[in-house]
């Protein structure tokens, strides 16, 4: 065994949790003063506003939203936009399900005739001593 490899590998992982946490403190700054920043912008009539280098500005973005999922296909069907509407799984729910299964000593590919299989991936991780 690489002592020092694995030293290393602990020295940054400690970093990163270290880093993970001060970025969440950072977001959570942000988020409290973007709104206040926002109606500021609004209020002066600003669309962009250059400080210490950065130009801070308005951005605009739209996203879909629905409030009946069944309704948003049929809409989507009856009004030509058939290609936006798909039949589909969410990965994350199947992988769940993998575990369960694989906890109970069920193999996905005598289930699912190998057309969704289980796929291990292994990492190292750290806890405390």
């Amino acid at each position: 065994m690489d002592t020092e490899l694995l030293k290393s590998f602990v020295e940054q992982t400690k970093w990163k949790k270290e880093l993970e946490e001060n970025l969440k403190i950072v977001k959570a700054k942000l988020a409290s003063i973007e709104p206040v920043l926002m109606d500021n912008f609004v209020e002066d009539g600003l669309t962009s506003a250059k400080i210490d280098g950065l130009n801070v500005y308005i951005h605009k973005q739209i996203w879909a939203k629905y409030d009946d999922k069944e309704k948003a296909i049929a809409v989507l069907k009856t009004t030509g936009y058939n290609e936006y509407v798909s039949e589909t799984f969410n990965t994350q729910s199947v992988s769940s399900l993998l575990r369960e299964l694989d906890a109970e000593g069920k193999n996905p590919d005598d289930i699912f005739a190998g057309v969704i299989t289980k796929n291990e991936v292994f990492s190292l991780r750290t806890r405390k001593a």
